[in-house]
């Protein structure tokens, strides 16, 4: 890589973490308690390899083939890789052992499909289910109300460990709907909690966000009667655009400290032909 590129993608995560510390202690939280994942979409191995020597936590990965690469090459340099892309049955195999998260798990085709792989490999597997909270054709996902089905069929594999939902709401301009989906998909989560399964542990909630974060602006809303009072003032997510290197996004919580942020990933579209998709993740401690 380029000596230029290298020291431009350490200026855009060091603004970022910049933005991340300041935004943390504005919340009263320890700007270490957030998490950086970057996803890498069509990245060489190099560039990534040169991000993972950057305050990087995660890498997001949306290909196989990708995965596959970054992962072999060594690109990741030992910090966490997840599968945030749809995940099709016939490449199982190959995202097992290099994934430690698949956060797209949205049928029980695919479910018994990776018990059966995992099984065969020996391991066992983290998984986030995929709920598609706004109904829409043109995504993956499970309707809310078979969200259901879709957990007893995990809560019965050996070779899994369901670690919460994903959802990506619908793009729009309406800041109350996209509240109301965010807090929808907050209250299955808890629901999903509430059900006490052994290998169900619902520490981690990633949820796509829509619109122009150019500014602060994401806000969980008040969330559900179910929630406890003391999460009701959410998450505020922070964006940033790395025009020379990978996709980066940042979330910050505004939650109290018994709710940390644990990662962010990148949907939008966005100039210089970057895709990121927005979404922040929490779990219990």
């Amino acid at each position: 890589m380029p000596e230029k590129n290298r020291e431009q993608m350490q200026e855009a995560v060091a603004e970022i973490r910049e933005k991340m510390a300041a935004a943390a202690r504005e919340a009263g939280r320890d700007p270490a308690a957030v998490q950086l994942c970057a996803a890498c979409k069509t990245r060489t191995a190099q560039t990534v390899a040169a991000s993972a020597a950057l305050p990087i936590d995660v890498f997001g990965e949306n290909h196989v083939q990708e995965l596959c690469a970054n992962f072999d090459a060594g690109a990741y340099c030992g910090k966490p890789s997840h599968f945030i892309g749809h995940l099709q049955t016939n490449k199982i195999k190959k995202v097992l052992g290099r994934a430690s998260l698949i956060q797209s798990v949205d049928s029980e085709h695919l479910l018994n499909a990776i018990e059966k792989e995992a099984a065969k490999a020996g391991i066992v597997q983290n998984v986030l289910l995929e709920v598609n909270i706004g109904g829409e054709e043109s995504k993956t996902g499970v309707a809310p109300e078979a969200l259901w089905p879709l957990l007893d069929a995990a809560a019965a594999q050996e070779h899994i460990r369901v670690k919460g939902l994903m959802a990506i709401p619908p793009v729009n301009d309406d800041d109350t709907r996209n509240r109301r989906y965010l807090a929808e998909v907050y209250k299955l989560f808890v629901q999903a909690g509430e059900r006490g399964y052994p290998n169900v542990s619902m520490e981690t909630l990633s949820m796509g966000m829509s619109g122009d974060f150019e500014t602060p602006s994401g806000r969980v809303p008040p969330l559900c009667a179910s929630a406890p009072q003391s999460t009701a003032s959410g998450i505020t997510v922070k964006k940033c655009k790395n025009k020379n290197g990978l996709a980066l996004s940042v979330a910050c919580a505004t939650a109290p400290p018994e709710w940390e942020p644990l990662a962010v990933h990148a949907t939008s579209s966005l100039c210089q032909g970057l895709s990121l998709r927005e979404s922040w993740q929490i779990r219990r401690i």
